[in-house]
């Protein structure tokens, strides 16, 4: 049997959170780390390749010796300075582990995992913040004031990119965020 790694993600304010799922080998988890797989002490290499939303070209980060590890409780923080933004925006990311070493019987490995998940955050910010600004304006305007039209949209759209997100429809999630992203440029960064 080989090692399977695993990985899991998810969004804070300012950074990423990258969780190992592989854990250590029972008869409960026969592809995690440690023998007859590859051991932890066997790696000598452990990137992770970030996509932001829409990016064609990850973002490397090198996360060896601290990852990979057979501790699945412990988080990895990569801070959006480190991947060059301000903030998390808000799309479809997707993150990958690339981990290499050799076997104790000199036979090379690599082990590559992927994941993605849909982050909203920075968008329902910038939403909150919206309706918030037109949380006083007569109900009897609502649709003639275009701040408060733009808020109700805007919300719908956060609906249909939660249903999205929960039904693991990626395309429409990250279509709807695109054009969220367009209208609340500047807003919670």
């Amino acid at each position: 049997m080989a090692t399977k790694t695993k990985i899991a993600i998810k969004e804070e304010e300012n950074s990423l959170i990258i969780q190992e799922c592989t854990g250590k080998i029972s008869s409960d988890n026969p592809y995690g780390w440690g023998h007859p797989n590859a051991k932890l002490s066997n790696v000598t290499s452990c990137v992770f390749e970030i996509y932001k939303p829409n990016a064609t070209t990850p973002v490397i980060y090198n996360a060896f010796p601290d990852y990979p590890t057979d501790d699945t409780t412990l988080q990895y923080e990569v801070l959006t300075s480190a991947m060059g933004l301000n903030y998390m925006e808000s799309g479809v990311w997707r993150v990958g582990m690339r981990t290499a070493g050799t076997l104790d019987n000199g036979m090379p490995f690599e082990y590559y995992c992927e994941t993605k998940e849909v982050f909203v955050k920075h968008a329902e910010c910038c939403v909150d913040k919206l309706r918030a600004r037109t949380a006083n304006i007569p109900p009897n305007a609502l649709m003639k004031d275009l701040r408060m039209k733009s808020a109700a949209e805007l919300s719908a759209l956060i609906t249909t990119v939660k249903w999205a997100k929960g039904k693991g429809d990626f395309n429409v999630a990250q279509t709807k965020l695109s054009f969220i992203n367009l209208q609340c440029q500047n807003c919670c960064g």
